[in-house]
């Protein structure tokens, strides 16, 4: 395997700046920093079982440690320091409930919550150490020779988080330190954690990251294509996303110009990276990195054209493109063939010339010039601390279950609270949710166990 490809397939970016809309964090005691924080900014984690409604209040306990081994938990002094069953010294454990604070530090944010868990706690405060260089509060404050970041950082799942099932909040420097002097001190802290809908509207937002080349995303896109176009833009607001690696960050950018390091896996000098498809069979070339790039940059093209600010039902075309280049392109020979993909287009209604347009005018896929769309992408992903494809969410929540229509479409239902879709009451309970939906609502046989969360994404491909 070549260097480089093997750094694209093993590329983890845990570095993201979402703020989500679902949690809030607040200190209750003392009452001077209950003020003080008044703006409740935290990051919350992307792994662990995630809350809809309900909170922990709960005393804090710093550790002063990054907790990357669960032998810190008995070695690491705690704060403030306090009578803790089991015997005294680092060793004994805390009196439940409480929520553990530590030190971000040089392991995945996973290992230190999983050892935080084992630890017994609540809950988990991860404080950041350095500042953001654009926080020129914190940049006032801190030692000239500590180093600051250029992005927020996001707490991330390293692909083995779904044995964590406590939640964890990342709070910036400035944010944490006035609770480790508190701490530090000796005086007791009390925050909350808590959880809430914030979705008061109709529209139940619904996201899906993929690549072109994903079997499982494929699928599924095939079949959700009536559900879509059923429940349209007055219930749904789906937003498409296509995982496009950062060339800068996999090494195949250096200077400002294409490494040479990554071969075909790129487009714009190394700019924009994707996996190759090996033909194992050496009947074809297989398709390269560069044209999983270039198919992306058309669909999210399409997308823009037709679903992105469309109104009820003009989401067709986009749907009728995906399935038709599912049916007759997604091959190791046609991929790539304009042909094939022009005729795709033709036959879903889709305009060529405003197409290739967006191309162009979003900076295109030639030379060492940045392109605004898959820039765009980038920087989403970043945010939303993306490793996995392909990862749907239903109002800004990973759904963790395998990515299947009778899946997403319970997980999309369960989220209407006012306004609920005729479709959702017809077919909810319908072991063939695709029959039911194009049938109009009528489910000739019901099994209320397919709309459960089903298994973990086994199939799916991580970077």
């Amino acid at each position: 395997l070549p260097s480089s490809l093997a750094l694209l397939l093993c590329l983890f970016i845990v570095d993201t700046s979402s703020h989500s809309l679902t949690s809030r964090f607040r200190i209750l005691i003392p009452g001077n920093l209950r003020y003080w924080n008044h703006h409740d900014d935290h990051r919350q984690a992307l792994f662990g079982t995630p809350y809809a409604q309900g909170s922990i209040l709960a005393n804090v306990v710093y550790v002063h440690s990054d907790l990357c081994s669960f032998d810190a938990i008995r070695t690491s002094p705690h704060y403030p320091s306090q009578p803790r069953t089991g015997g005294g010294g680092g060793g004994g454990h805390n009196v439940v409930p409480f929520i553990m604070m530590l030190n971000r530090g040089n392991c995945t944010y996973v290992t230190k919550v999983r050892n935080a868990q084992h630890s017994g706690a609540a809950g988990v405060l991860i404080a950041d150490t350095n500042c953001l260089c654009s926080d020129s509060a914190c940049m006032d404050h801190r030692h000239e020779t500590d180093r600051c970041e250029e992005r927020d950082p996001a707490i991330s799942d390293d692909g083995s988080g779904s044995d964590v099932t406590i939640p964890s909040f990342h709070l910036y420097k400035m944010d944490a330190d006035p609770l480790k002097e508190e701490l530090l001190k000796g005086n007791k802290v009390q925050v909350e954690m808590s959880w809430h809908n914030n979705y008061n509207s109709s529209t139940v937002d619904f996201s899906l990251w993929s690549i072109p080349t994903d079997v499982v995303s494929k699928e599924f896109f095939s079949d959700f294509k009536d559900v879509a176009i059923k429940l349209g833009k007055e219930f749904i607001d789906f937003t498409l996303h296509m995982y496009i690696v950062d060339g800068q960050d996999a090494g195949c950018r250096r200077n400002g110009h294409d490494s040479q390091k990554c071969g075909y896996l790129c487009t714009n000098e190394g700019r924009y990276c994707a996996p190759d498809v090996v033909d194992y069979s050496a009947t074809s070339p297989g398709i390269s990195g560069a044209e999983v790039v270039r198919e992306s940059l058309r669909r999210l093209c399409i997308w823009n054209v037709y679903g992105k600010n469309s109104t009820v039902g003009n989401t067709q075309p986009w749907w009728d493109y995906i399935t038709l280049f599912n049916d007759h392109c997604y091959t190791m020979r046609n991929f790539a063939n304009s042909d094939c993909i022009n005729d795709a287009m033709r036959r879903a209604g889709v305009d060529l010339e405003r197409i290739k347009q967006c191309v162009t005018m979003s900076g295109g896929l030639d030379g060492n010039i940045p392109n605004a769309l898959l820039d765009g992408e980038i920087r989403a992903r970043h945010d939303q601390g993306i490793v996995f494809v392909p990862t749907a969410t239903v109002n800004r929540v990973p759904v963790r279950s395998e990515l299947t229509v009778a899946n997403i479409f319970g997980a999309i239902c369960n989220e209407y609270h006012w306004k609920i879709p005729k479709i959702c009451h017809q077919c909810a309970g319908c072991s063939d949710i695709i029959s039911c939906v194009t049938n109009n609502g009528h489910c000739v046989a019901v099994n209320i166990s397919s709309i459960q969360p089903g298994n973990s994404l086994d199939d799916s491909t991580r970077f």
